[in-house]
């Protein structure tokens, strides 16, 4: 008698737990406080669909808002963007670009999502969205390597 009382009770906690914890998670998401972002970034016109180049497009860009962190002397999260191969390659959650692939980290960080792989980036504000869109276009048609001459 007392094992089969004692059965009741644990399944009536756990059902409360669970519409407890379920009724919270509803109110945070209505309430819209469970992916508020630290920054949204303006949304950008889209640029024209042409072909991104990483030499002339996106290295600049790398170079200026995350070069400063993500270098051989100071390799944050040991990544590196001094080149397209560690751009590709390095990390502690590499790989950070995949190809095609819009939950690619560098893409969800620059977007100002906070993932396991790091925070938002670059951390003095989000990029402007004519950078954002060139480097999702560049991943999103398959991060394609410099061209050599």
């Amino acid at each position: 008698m007392f094992n089969g009382a004692l059965l009741r009770y644990r399944m009536v906690y756990r059902v409360g737990v669970w519409v407890l914890l379920c009724g919270f998670a509803f109110g945070l998401i209505s309430c819209g406080a469970a992916s508020a972002p630290t920054a949204t970034p303006p949304t950008a016109t889209p640029l024209p669909d042409t072909a991104v180049d990483y030499t002339t497009q996106v290295a600049p860009i790398l170079r200026r808002h995350c070069q400063p962190c993500h270098n051989p002397a100071h390799a944050a999260g040991d990544f590196l963007v001094t080149s397209y191969e560690e751009v590709m390659q390095t990390g502690m959650y590499a790989p950070n670009v995949i190809a095609g692939d819009m939950n690619s980290n560098l893409l969800r960080m620059i977007r100002y999502e906070a993932i396991e792989a790091g925070n938002p980036m670059p951390p003095d504000g989000p990029l402007t969205p004519e950078q954002i869109d060139i480097i999702t276009r560049w991943v999103m048609a398959g991060a394609h390597p410099p061209q050599t001459p």
